[in-house]
């Protein structure tokens, strides 16, 4: 079986700070042709690592176009929820949220604790866990002696510090810590990379786009890859991309490239702190602490919606 692995999203209609181009239509043109290479390679699943929106409260066109582009295709994507899909950062407001609105419309399908199988053949089963923002790795009902066990997990794991101090999981120490897993796709670390530990592989296909100045940033060449489950083979298809200078905002950079450390620190704290906490968000997790009820957070729920749209 082939897989087509899709890193971080980040659909939004609102452009980062330095980039000069249309941003929500560069994001759709890399996942149409994302699609497309999937869809010529012959891939049988597409598996997507969280963090499908930028948002949670992205507007109503993005969910529209991106649900009528997978109709286009006739796709579903199989994903897990990174912390800017869901509400306060909690999938227990995963109903209010854009990416539950792709899975009604019957684009998506989130991966949960309960694995989700796929048939190899007479004697063999593909089984798919997933793992989004805040949650514990599934435990899995076999071994990857008797099944081919994939996780698709949003938790920071990375090759590389991003800044000095960083707190990082190291890939192969992940795969040794899940030895049940025989695949493991990983997203929220925007960059790219492709390790193997005794024939389990752990794989983080990178961001789909660029979304600001910061060294890793610039460097970083947006790609999909497409994985062979009978040969465990990976192959990076790089997507098509513009040189930095026609998409960035380079005015001010000069000023600040004796502190890269620096910059690399702040952008990447701008991105994973895009949506300020606000009462809403410190509620949510004030209820999620307290273990409060389904019903209890539905109804307040549905109180904050009428709040919104009021």
């Amino acid at each position: 079986m082939k897989l087509g692995l899709l890193g971080d999203c980040h659909f939004t209609n609102r452009s980062p700070e330095r980039r000069k181009d249309d941003y929500f239509q560069t994001q759709l043109n890399k996942f149409e042709e994302a699609i497309q290479i999937f869809s010529s390679a012959g891939c049988d699943l597409i598996l997507q690592v969280g963090d499908f929106f930028d948002s949670s409260t992205v507007s109503n066109r993005v969910k529209s176009v991106v649900i009528s582009l997978l109709k286009k295709y006739n796709v579903k994507i199989y994903c897990v929820a990174g912390q800017h899909d869901i509400v306060g950062h909690s999938l227990g407001t995963y109903a209010n949220s854009p990416l539950a609105v792709l899975e009604a419309a019957g684009s998506v399908k989130l991966i949960g604790k309960e694995s989700f199988n796929f048939s190899l053949g007479e004697t063999s089963t593909l089984n798919i866990y997933g793992t989004s923002f805040g949650e514990e790795v599934p435990v899995t009902e076999y071994s990857c002696k008797e099944r081919f066990n994939i996780l698709i997990i949003h938790e920071m794991i990375g090759d590389r510090e991003l800044y000095p101090g960083q707190e990082l999981q190291d890939p192969i120490r992940f795969l040794k810590k899940y030895p049940n897993y025989q695949l493991v796709v990983c997203g929220d670390y925007h960059y790219r990379f492709i390790q193997q530990f005794e024939n389990r592989v752990i794989i983080n296909p990178g961001c789909l786009v660029r979304k600001t100045i910061s060294k890793w940033d610039l460097e970083h060449k947006p790609a999909v890859v497409i994985f062979d489950t009978k040969t465990m083979i990976s192959e990076v298809v790089e997507l098509t991309c513009k040189p930095v200078e026609e998409v960035f905002d380079l005015s001010r950079k000069l000023e600040i490239t004796d502190n890269s450390n620096v910059l690399s620190f702040i952008e990447n704290l701008k991105t994973s702190c895009s949506e300020k906490a606000t009462w809403k968000d410190i509620l949510v997790q004030i209820l999620r602490e307290r273990n409060c009820s389904e019903l209890v957070k539905n109804i307040i729920d549905d109180i904050l919606l009428r709040i919104k749209n009021e």
